[in-house]
């Protein structure tokens, strides 16, 4: 699984964008972009700042990903987060707890393991139409 610097790093190269020019257009320093890129941590506003100067829209799959992984490694509490990422962080817990009410206990662990990953979290709500229409 990529790093949220992996993937940060990686939206700068495909965008071709050099550190500096990144640093001009979000108006952050080249030092608080190097922060992110070595996964250093960093508070919720700069990451947006920083995304918004490689367009990456709120709410975009990218945006949701790169937060996720921002939640993950940093242990992010929320606070100072776009309220699209905390409303979707809070659909997501009700779904988490929706799918876990079906599953046995012995294989919560898997699970748990499992929606640790931002890909299995996007397929969530998925899950959730098709666990409805069974129903």
């Amino acid at each position: 699984m990529k790093t949220l610097a992996e993937t940060f790093q990686a939206l700068r190269i495909e965008r071709q964008m050099t550190v500096t020019e990144l640093s001009r257009k979000c108006k952050l320093e080249r030092s608080t972009l190097w922060k992110i890129e070595t996964g250093k941590p960093v508070k919720a506003p700069t990451l947006v700042q920083a995304l918004k100067g490689l367009n990456v829209k709120e709410g975009s799959p990218a945006f949701v990903e790169i937060f996720a992984l921002w939640t993950n490694e940093q242990g992010g509490t929320g606070k100072g987060l776009p309220s699209f990422y905390t409303r979707q962080r809070s659909e997501a817990e009700e779904m988490v707890r929706q799918l876990l009410s079906d599953i046995p206990t012995s294989e919560l662990p898997l699970v748990i393991k499992a929606v640790s990953d931002p890909a299995i979290r996007a397929m969530l709500p998925g899950m959730l139409q098709l666990r409805s229409r069974q129903k």
